[in-house]
C-alpha cells in the first residue's frame, strides 16, 4: 500500500487483488490463504464491527467477489470448511 500511497486499512479491492496475484506467482493457494488471507479478512472484519475504527467495506471480499485469483482463495475457504 505504501507504493500506492495509501494506508493499509484504506485498501481497494484491487488493490487486493494485485497483492494476491504477486503471492500465488510465488506459492499455493493453500499458503496464500493461511496465513494471508485469513490475517487480511481478520483485520477488515475488526475495522467493520470496532466502534473506534468505522470502517464500512471489507476489500477482500469485495475482490474475492470478482473474478480472479482473490476468487480463487475464496474457494478454497469455502472448500476447506466443507466437512
Amino acid at each position: 500500500m505504501q507504493q500506492c500511497g495509501r494506508h493499509p486499512a484504506l485498501a481497494q479491492p484491487d488493490d487486493v487483488e494485485s497483492w494476491f496475484a504477486k503471492l500465488i506467482e510465488r506459492m499455493q493457494t493453500k499458503r496464500a490463504y493461511n496465513p494471508y488471507w485469513v490475517r487480511v479478512d481478520d483485520f477488515y472484519t475488526y475495522l467493520l464491527w470496532h466502534t473506534d475504527h468505522p470502517h464500512s467495506y471489507h476489500p477482500p471480499r469485495m475482490a474475492a467477489g470478482q473474478d480472479g485469483v482473490t476468487r480463487q482463495i475464496w474457494d478454497f475457504k469455502v472448500r476447506d470448511r466443507s466437512p
